[in-house]
């Protein structure tokens, strides 16, 4: 895990916005896409002017836990263990440190699908009922490739989609061209390396959509079975100034009509809105500069969670959980993670 977590530790330098300016940012670019579906509706004064604070819509009610791995900094060599984190009030239980994890993905059937250490060597996708730890499955990622990271379950469960390292560079190299994503059948066990990308993804569809150094990419269904399912991803979405790297990450709604994708390490923060008609199609919606980690839609998806990394008014780096409202320019600091590091960091999940 040692190895897995060193490649992951790419969050140097700060951006020279200030948090409330970052803040303020986000929170406008994500309102354009997450009510886009509706805002001609009920929230028109959204399209060409500030929207309108009589309006009074109610606060989002922030129930249920945003699910992490962190490693505390303090005493050294702890655990990078999960943690479920209130997202009403930042109240933070341990839920398992008995291995070094990254980025739980959970199934709508009751089972998690995590990358887990089992010594200082080894490291696998683990897979397990989440009232059952007892029983996990080990997954050994597929040669040439080395270590799993994270991870995505189709609709029906059936399948995992993941991402896993095929080299082992230096600290700081972040290059998306050593990551391919890997397809998992969870009940065979079979896999197959599907392309070179990151941070993949299951649409509703049955498609995955993944990063690549130049755009977001889809394999649809079919092309997921194919026997060379690389000669079948279609490039959706074009980086128009950003460079991906294996750091980017995308998110999409629960309601699959909007979707993020962030690139700390060209402090980017992209907005998509998302159309499954045939042809499918993503809608840049536009972008700011903010060094934003692992975007994480909540159940109703009137909120958004993710790590901000930035400086204060005083030039100190800062490091938080925030939460934002997707439909008005409210946001706020859930949490600050000063006390864990950057390694093995990551949200994977903010369930109810």
């Amino acid at each position: 895990m040692r190895a897995y977590v060193n490649m992951h530790r790419v969050y140097h330098g700060a951006m020279n916005k200030t948090l409330s300016r970052v803040i303020i940012a986000v929170t406008s670019l994500l309102i354009i896409v997450v009510v886009g579906r509706y805002a001609y509706m009920e929230y028109p004064a959204l399209f060409g002017m500030t929207p309108v604070v009589e309006q009074k819509l109610a606060a989002p009610q922030l129930n249920g836990s945003l699910i992490l791995t962190m490693r505390p900094s303090v005493p050294a060599r702890s655990p990078a263990a999960i943690y479920a984190m209130s997202t009403q009030d930042g109240t933070l239980k341990k839920v398992d440190d008995s291995h070094d994890f990254f980025s739980p993905s959970f199934s709508t059937d009751g089972r998690v699908a995590v990358t887990a250490a089992l010594d200082s060597t080894s490291v696998v996708l683990a897979i397990v009922k989440a009232n059952d730890k007892t029983h996990p499955t080990y997954v050994v990622a597929p040669a040439p490739t080395l270590t799993p990271g994270a991870s995505s379950w189709s609709p029906d469960n059936k399948y995992i989609a993941y991402e896993a390292v095929t080299a082992l560079p230096a600290i700081d190299d972040i290059a998306i061209e050593n990551s391919r994503i890997v397809l998992l059948d969870v009940t065979t066990g079979a896999q197959k390396i599907l392309d070179t990308g990151a941070s993949p993804l299951f649409v509703r569809d049955g498609s995955v959509l993944y990063v690549k150094s130049d755009g977001i990419y889809r394999i649809d269904a079919d092309g997921l079975a194919a026997s060379s399912s690389a000669e079948s991803a279609l490039r959706v979405a074009y980086f128009d100034g950003y460079q991906a790297s294996r750091m980017s990450r995308i998110a999409l709604s629960h309601d699959g009509v909007a979707l993020t994708a962030s690139h700390p390490q060209s402090n980017g923060f992209v907005a998509y809105a998302v159309s499954t008609s045939s042809p499918f199609t993503l809608t840049d919606k536009g972008g700011i500069k903010a060094r934003v980690l692992y975007p994480v839609f909540s159940p109703d998806d009137r909120s958004i969670a993710f790590v901000e990394l930035g400086t204060d008014a005083d030039g100190h780096t800062t490091k938080n959980i925030m939460i934002a409202d997707t439909r008005t320019l409210q946001a706020h600091v859930l949490s600050n993670l000063t006390k864990y590091t950057n390694d093995a960091l990551s949200i994977g999940a903010w369930i109810k």
